[in-house]
């Protein structure tokens, strides 16, 4: 006889309402950097839906279009991709960057002031961004290999993944080497 562990009703309800789902995407969003992805387009419209609550729904979906990459920008205005990353890298690094005006401004301007952390810093941006941040061509890269993994396209997403992961090195390098 399999003996599961018994669930609790109540502590999955909770995980519907809105503060449970923010709890969750705070965690488990940004471990898994799901916060580089555009959003889902919502799917569910029927007779009652407005304007207003398509805004609301797309708004406040957990969903991601992992296909689709934010550009850079975005990316880097977006505390689920700031946040852990970032933030908690310079940290451990033990530094303190003087305040810029944008993300990647402070992060050039990082760079510049702790030479030495050059490299990790570019591995790290350029890693957690699939290099959306510095190469339109990286983001082209990146679709083609989502989409024909999500495919199945197996001889497709090899060719696909391995030019995605050449070019992310040859953006880390060239970034570490201030290129």
């Amino acid at each position: 006889m399999c003996r599961a562990p018994p669930v609790d009703l109540v502590e999955q309800a909770r995980g519907l309402w809105h503060s449970g789902i923010d709890v969750y995407m705070r965690v488990q969003g940004v471990r898994e950097n799901l916060y580089v992805h555009e959003k889902a387009v919502p799917a569910r419209m029927d007779e009652r839906s407005d304007a207003y609550d398509l805004y609301l729904d797309s708004e406040t979906s957990i969903l991601f279009d992992r296909d689709t990459l934010k550009t850079g920008q975005q990316m880097m205005a977006c505390e689920g991709v700031v946040d852990l990353k970032i933030i908690a890298a310079i940290g451990e690094m033990g530094q303190q960057a003087e305040p810029a005006v944008s993300m990647m401004e402070f992060i050039d301007r990082y760079m510049q002031l702790f030479p030495e952390h050059r490299a990790a810093m570019a591995d790290l941006i350029i890693t957690t961004t699939y290099g959306a941040t510095v190469s339109q061509e990286a983001v082209k890269l990146y679709g083609r290999a989502a989409r024909s993994g999500r495919l199945g396209d197996m001889d497709a997403f090899r060719a696909d993944a391995q030019a995605l992961l050449k070019k992310l090195r040859e953006l880390t390098a060239a970034v570490a080497a201030g290129i």
